[in-house]
């Protein structure tokens, strides 16, 4: 007789809280059961029994049904994966550690890394995952270059493995001195996850110290924007990079957030004022902006001719186009979209007497000391507030 994988959703009543009844994920594999809670809760009565999915009363019910799915989904890709590979049974607890990745030994460096990846997929954002596997690509070059090897075990891994791999980063790639310090930075955090999966029992490069430049953002005063927001190029595509790059200098926008840019994030707000709302991908924070009348110009010509979405070039063909841009109006600086999010802060809010306490809640900064940078910058703005004090 062949044992079938059967995956199925059940609440727990007996658990229910004022957060609402948690949902466990049930494997049945055989006669063998195992359970895990899926992180999803519903309130009470909004749980359809017969199709085990939220009801579609429930709040955010789409999505936390379509996660049930991909989790479904998953949990069957990887027992049919371990039948393809393996003539030994499967129970349903080996699935369950296989899908929590129990199942897998890591010995090496790289294999840890590609495991952290593969396990942060839901948890980080795009760019950071992209940040990760910047930092995995290096590892493995750096481990081809000095150790002759693609894999090196996590007994090698000390502070001399560190102090060598930033001489490295410095010396054979393109990284500035902040550029090394972030893979180190990812670095002591894939082996921090080491010690949660239980394949280190403590960091070797805890003590490492990480030593950040101190640069200030990269933006435009108001004579270069203003430089950049007349400049009418021959080639549509800069046309539209630099009608883009605005955007980003009048609603503070990063490149990923007006990518997912639609129509359903223009709300009507305070004073029958139209605002963008959107979530930042990065920290996960609320973030509502006041739509500025140039903002509305550019979205009302963009959305209104592509319908529901942000036609935006990929982030690299901008950041390209932004420098052929900057070249061609005699600009010497080297721009990247997200220099038109600190324009914005700059330029725009602070040197128009918007405090940094409203500026962090625009921005949808965690904490005020990422929005205080921006303070450092704003000469005009310390040269205005020490001319109040001459009287």
């Amino acid at each position: 007789m062949v044992n079938t994988c059967v995956i199925s959703f059940i609440p727990r009543n007996g658990r229910k809280s004022k957060k609402g009844i948690p949902i466990y994920c049930r494997i049945k594999i055989g006669k063998t059961i195992a359970e895990f809670s899926t992180k999803i809760r519903a309130k009470e009565g909004l749980w359809n029994n017969e199709f085990k999915r939220l009801s579609p009363k429930a709040e955010y019910s789409d999505s936390l049904n379509q996660s049930l799915d991909e989790l479904d989904k998953k949990l069957k890709d990887l027992y049919f994966e371990f039948k393809g590979k393996n003539s030994s049974p499967i129970s349903a607890e080996l699935l369950k550690d296989i899908y929590f990745g129990k199942h897998i030994k890591v010995n090496g460096i790289i294999q840890l890394t590609e495991v952290f990846i593969k396990d942060m997929d839901k948890e980080l954002a795009e760019g950071s995952l992209k940040n990760y596997r910047y930092t995995y690509r290096a590892l493995e070059k750096y481990l081809i270059k000095d150790y002759k090897r693609k894999e090196i075990p996590l007994e090698s891994i000390s502070m001399k493995f560190a102090v060598y791999f930033e001489k490295y980063l410095k010396t054979n790639t393109s990284c500035t001195q902040n550029g090394a310090m972030k893979h180190l930075q990812r670095l002591k955090a894939i082996l921090n996850y080491g010690i949660r999966i239980e394949c280190l029992k403590y960091n070797p490069l805890s003590a490492y110290k990480i030593k950040f430049k101190k640069v200030l953002p990269k933006y435009l005063n108001k004579h270069e924007l203003q430089t950049i927001e007349s400049a009418i190029f021959q080639d549509k595509t800069l046309n539209n990079t630099r009608d883009f790059f605005l955007l980003a200098c009048y609603t503070g926008l990063s490149y990923i957030e007006v990518k997912n840019l639609t129509k359903s994030n223009i709300i009507v707000g305070f004073n029958d004022n139209l605002w963008l709302s959107t979530t930042r991908q990065k920290t996960g924070t609320k973030e509502e902006v006041p739509l500025l009348p140039k903002a509305i110009a550019i979205l009302n010509r963009y959305l209104t001719h592509y319908k529901e979405t942000f036609p935006i070039y990929s982030n690299q063909a901008i950041n390209r186009n932004l420098k052929k841009l900057a070249k061609l109006v005699n600009l010497n600086k080297n721009l990247s979209y997200h220099s038109g999010r600190h324009t914005f802060a700059t330029t725009i809010a602070l040197a128009n007497g918007v405090p940094l306490e409203t500026l962090q809640k625009v921005l949808g900064h965690n904490s005020i000391r990422s929005t205080q940078i921006y303070g450092q910058i704003m000469n005009e703005k310390v040269s205005q507030d020490f001319a109040k004090l001459i009287v």
